[in-house]
């Protein structure tokens, strides 16, 4: 990388002047002694700082330097690009046109990846003011809208936890350890069915969303499965043989081709699709749906994730029904596959034949309990209260860079998502920049959140060359006006910083 010495002498000697600044100027025979930095070397770099209006001179006696902005309007990477060459961690810019991996006209296999590293640098550098170097560590306020990924744990849910870890029975055990161990679980699971309507005898639990996905489409004996394209990870990758049923712009299933391959006939079939997409929030019209899929006898499998916890509709008349804790406030590690009576499903894991034998393993007694306060805590959610702070925040980014997307926003959507690309700033690059802010939010699926790939939902919904800029805020019960207003402000915060790089470049 070359951020060399200029650059970290200059940083080191700009903060030395942020913490010494005041009535009076700073002289650099001081700096040089206090930073250990050759003086002569310190003159040339401040000549460059001088040049660049990052700092002024005072002459004569008591003379030296001041800063020339206020501290926290001097970015590090200010300092840097004053001083030093461009940060960077490739060779694909080289003084000999005979070197560096462009020397051919080609890339090479890594420049994408070095070329990515350089940016976060600067977009790093860019985040950081003097003002945060001079004043050191300090306890940032946080603000999180990342709630489709998962929710805080709701204080219901903790207390049901730490109940459930008292008790040191195994649910299989007759004993009344066991006994009572086997009571906390049959209460989740009545509070589950009374929130989904179905029977207690209907609920399975899980270990999660993936789970309940994957015994959903791998357990009943059909010979074809047909899938939405905007499809969890869990769902889409389950199957490998599996149909995938096209969407429109706003991320809804097409019935007419759902229709189409279902006539198609070939024996008896499995439709999935999803309550409400994970990154943008559409809800999917399940009630055609699932009148389509039964007109030709189709079992129909719904991924309520996202919807659970958050609306009741047409998702709860589905044959199978997926649910996971974690995404409205309860425990990561419990899930619920919802199994109505007479769908014939197989185990996928066998065992001591817990779960009504589609599930063997010890339950996690904690998780589950802390999935039933859960459920009863998220029934009282106001999600007219999300929706108007989701309004509210998408009008203002919008307001600030009006070229900006918004996905899904003339469908019906979960009124706690907000799907929505700058043109212009990749959604890693985004992500980071906001988590520099303080400001919590994510690149499509969290599955996958770890690897910089396109979003194959927008490209699913026909926006390709936005599949790399979409980034999502979603809302949840702990959300806050405050933390809307942070989003806002390191959305501006960021559109500022890509406006001013692009004007110097």
């Amino acid at each position: 990388m070359k951020l060399g010495t200029r650059g970290r002498y200059a940083v080191m000697a700009m903060v030395d002047l942020g913490l010494n600044d005041g009535m009076h100027p700073v002289r650099l025979a001081d700096v040089s002694d206090r930073q250990e930095i050759p003086l002569s070397y310190l003159e040339q770099l401040f000549a460059r700082l001088r040049r660049h209006g990052l700092v002024r001179s005072v002459r004569g006696p008591g003379g030296g330097y001041l800063l020339a902005h206020p501290a926290h309007r001097i970015s590090i990477m200010d300092v840097v690009a004053a001083v030093d060459e461009p940060t960077q961690v490739t060779r694909c810019q080289s003084e000999s046109p005979s070197r560096g991996c462009m020397a051919n006209r080609t890339r090479c296999r890594t420049h994408d990846l070095w070329a990515g590293l350089g940016n976060h640098i600067e977009t790093y550098l860019d985040g950081v003011t003097l003002e945060d170097v001079c004043r050191g560590p300090q306890p940032a306020a946080t603000h999180y809208l990342d709630h489709n990924a998962t929710s805080p744990l709701r204080s219901e849910a903790r207390k049901a936890a730490s109940q459930a870890m008292a008790c040191a029975g195994n649910a299989s055990s007759v004993h009344r350890h066991g006994r009572h161990a086997r009571s906390l679980i049959e209460d989740a699971r009545e509070i589950v069915a009374s929130y989904v309507g179905c029977s207690p005898l209907e609920v399975v639990f899980t270990s999660g969303g993936t789970e309940a996905n994957n015994l959903a489409l791998l357990g009943p004996d059909t010979r074809r499965v047909l899938v939405s394209a905007i499809e969890h990870p869990s769902v889409a990758r389950a199957v490998s043989s599996a149909v995938t049923i096209p969407v429109d712009h706003h991320g809804r299933v097409d019935l007419e081709a759902l229709e189409a391959e279902l006539a198609h006939g070939g024996g008896p079939a499995l439709v999935s699709v999803m309550a409400a997409n994970n990154e943008t929030g559409v809800v999917q019209p399940l009630e055609d749906v699932v009148h389509v899929a039964r007109q030709h006898g189709a079992l129909v499998h719904c991924d309520a994730v996202q919807a659970a916890g958050r609306y009741c509709g047409a998702w709860q008349e589905a044959d199978l029904v997926s649910l996971s804790a974690h995404k409205f406030g309860g425990m990561t590690g419990a899930g619920a596959l919802i199994v109505r009576d007479g769908v014939p499903l197989a185990a996928r894991s066998r065992g001591g034949g817990q779960e009504y034998g589609l599930r063997a393993g010890t339950e996690s007694l904690a998780a589950i309990a802390a999935f039933g306060a859960a459920v009863t805590a998220a029934r009282g959610d106001d999600t007219a209260r999300l929706r108007r702070l989701r309004d509210d925040m998408e009008a203002r980014m919008l307001d600030a860079v009006p070229d900006a997307v918004i996905f899904s926003g003339d469908a019906g959507r979960l009124d706690n998502t907000l799907a929505i690309a700058h043109p212009d700033i990749d959604a890693e690059t985004m992500v980071m920049s906001f988590d520099l802010d303080c400001v919590a939010i994510s690149a499509g699926s969290a599955c996958s959140s770890g690897r910089m790939e396109p979003s194959s939902v927008i490209e699913a919904m026909g926006f390709p060359s936005l599949s790399r800029h979409a980034v999502r805020l979603s809302l949840g019960w702990s959300s806050t006006p405050e933390d809307c207003d942070a989003a806002v402000r390191a959305w501006k915060a960021a559109h500022v910083r890509h406006q001013t790089r692009r004007k110097t470049a």
